[in-house]
C-alpha cells in the first residue's frame, strides 16, 4: 500500500473526507475564576474525580496522524469475544482494545456501572432538580440548575462520543452524570471505545476522540514519523459560566421565580445545618466534661468536709450563686442542649444541698464534747451515712450521665433527621 509505504503521500482527496469537530473531545475548563461563584464546589469535585486526566490531559495533535487512524481503522472480534481496532499509523499497526484505552487514558473503571434501569434513572435525575413530564430516554440540559448544567455540559462536550445536539443527551450520559452525582464508578472507557467503533461505519463518521487517540499514539512514540501540521484541541473557557447561568429555551431553572431553590442555596443550607450538628455535638461534649469535673470535686469535698469547716458556708453559697447563673445562662443560649444540660445542672444543685445537709451533721457533732461516748456513736454514725450517701450519689452521677448521653445522641440524631427531611422537601 502506498500509504504504508509513505503515509506523506497519502491521497489528499481521502483524507479530506473526515474532518474534527471543534465541540468534540474539547479540553475541559477546571479553574476557579472570575465568575466561578457558585460552581466552585463542581470546579473541585472534579479536579479531584478519577476523570482529571481525561478532562485536562491536552497532548500536541498531530493531524495527519489522526487522519491516518481513521480513514484505516477497522474492527474485528476475537475468539473470546473481545472487539479490537487496528489501524495503520505511518507504516505500523496499531491495535487499540477497550482494556488499552482504560489503561492509557487512565481510568480504572472495569467494574464501573455502564447502565442503570430506566426508573432508577428518572428517580435519581428527579432528585438532582430535572423537571419533565416526558418519559423518553433524551434528557435536556436546560432542565437542570447551571451546577448541573455545568458538570453536564463539561462531559458532553469533552468525553461523550457526540458532536451535535448538545442541548440534549441520552441515558448512557444520564449514567455517567448520575454516578458522579452518587460518588459511584462509571464506565467511561466501555463508552468511549463503542462509541469509536460506532464511528468506524457512520455515515456521518469524523475525526472522533483526537486527544485521546494522540494520548494512544504517544505510548509508541518512537515507531513514529516525525510530523509538523497540528490540530489544536478547543478549550472550554470562563464564559461557560456566564452561560450556565442562562435559561435555555424550554428549560426550568430551579431557583427562578416559581419559588424553587437553586442547587446552590440548598447544597449551602445543608453544609450549614451539618456544621451545626457538629458544633452541637462538640458543645455537648464539652459541657457534659466540665460538669462531670465539677460533680467530682463535690464528691471529693464530702469526703474532705473536715479540712473545709471555716470556709464551707462561703464556699457553698458562692458554688450555688455560680450554678444558678449557670443555669440562667444556658436556659438562653443552649437551644437543642439544653434540656440535658438543665438536667445535669439540677444534678448539681442536689449534690449542693447534699453537702449542705452534711454540714450541719458537722456542726452538731462539733458542739458535743469529744470524750462523751454518745458523740463518739452519732460520729461513727454519721461518717457511715456520709459513705453510703457518697456511693449513692456517685451511682446516681453515673445513671444520670448514661441518661445524658442517650438524650444528646437523640437529640443530635432528630436535627439530622429534620435537616435531611428538609433537604428532600424542598
Amino acid at each position: 500500500m502506498i500509504l504504508s509505504q509513505n503515509p506523506n503521500q497519502a491521497s489528499l482527496h481521502q483524507m479530506a473526507n473526515l474532518d474534527f469537530c471543534d465541540t468534540h473531545n474539547m479540553v475541559a475548563f477546571l479553574n476557579k475564576s472570575e465568575g466561578s461563584e457558585g460552581f466552585q464546589q463542581i470546579v473541585d469535585f472534579l479536579n479531584t474525580s478519577h476523570i482529571k486526566f481525561d478532562l485536562a490531559e491536552n497532548p500536541t495533535i498531530y493531524t495527519l496522524l489522526i487522519q491516518q487512524f481513521w480513514q484505516t481503522a477497522s474492527r474485528s472480534t476475537l475468539k473470546d469475544g473481545e472487539v479490537e481496532i487496528t489501524a495503520t499509523i505511518d507504516g505500523q499497526l496499531k491495535t487499540i482494545t477497550e482494556a488499552s484505552l482504560r489503561r492509557h487514558l487512565k481510568l480504572e473503571d472495569a467494574d464501573g456501572i455502564s447502565s442503570l434501569p430506566n426508573t432508577k434513572i428518572f428517580e435519581q435525575l428527579a432528585l438532582m432538580g430535572y423537571a419533565s413530564d416526558s418519559d423518553k430516554l433524551t434528557f435536556q440540559k436546560g432542565h437542570f440548575s447551571p451546577q448541573w448544567r455545568f458538570l453536564i455540559h463539561t462531559i458532553l462536550h469533552c468525553l461523550s462520543p457526540k458532536k451535535t445536539a448538545w442541548e440534549q443527551f441520552s441515558s448512557n450520559i444520564a449514567t455517567a452524570i448520575i454516578c458522579l452525582a452518587t460518588n459511584r464508578t462509571f464506565n467511561f472507557s466501555k463508552m468511549i471505545f463503542e462509541g469509536m467503533v460506532k464511528n468506524l461505519d457512520s455515515r456521518s463518521k469524523f475525526l472522533m476522540y483526537p486527544r485521546f487517540i494522540q494520548i494512544l499514539l504517544n505510548k509508541h512514540q518512537r515507531l513514529l514519523l516525525p510530523h509538523k501540521r497540528t490540530y489544536v484541541a478547543p478549550t472550554l473557557t470562563q464564559k461557560l459560566f456566564s452561560n450556565m447561568r442562562r435559561v435555555s429555551k424550554g428549560g426550568h431553572t430551579p431557583g427562578s421565580d416559581e419559588g424553587r431553590m437553586q442547587q446552590t442555596e440548598l447544597m449551602d443550607l445543608v453544609i450549614k445545618l451539618s456544621d451545626k450538628v457538629l458544633a452541637l455535638e462538640t458543645d455537648l461534649q464539652q459541657t457534659k466534661k466540665v460538669y462531670c469535673a465539677a460533680v467530682t470535686k463535690l464528691i471529693m469535698k464530702g469526703r474532705m468536709i473536715d479540712d473545709i469547716d471555716q470556709d464551707a458556708g462561703i464556699t457553698l453559697v458562692t458554688l450555688k450563686g455560680l450554678l444558678i447563673k449557670k443555669v440562667d445562662h444556658h436556659e438562653e443560649s443552649v437551644g437543642v442542649l439544653t434540656c440535658a444540660l438543665m438536667v445535669t445542672l439540677q444534678m448539681l444543685l442536689e449534690f449542693t444541698l447534699i453537702v449542705e445537709e452534711q454540714e450541719h451533721f458537722k456542726v452538731e457533732r462539733k458542739k458535743r464534747k469529744r470524750g462523751y461516748d454518745s458523740s463518739f456513736k452519732f460520729k461513727n454514725n454519721l461518717d457511715q451515712e456520709e459513705s453510703q450517701r457518697i456511693v449513692r450519689d456517685a451511682e446516681i452521677t453515673l445513671r444520670l450521665q448514661e441518661e445524658i448521653d442517650d438524650a444528646g445522641r437523640q437529640r443530635m440524631a432528630k436535627v439530622h433527621q429534620e435537616a435531611q427531611g428538609f433537604t428532600e422537601d424542598e
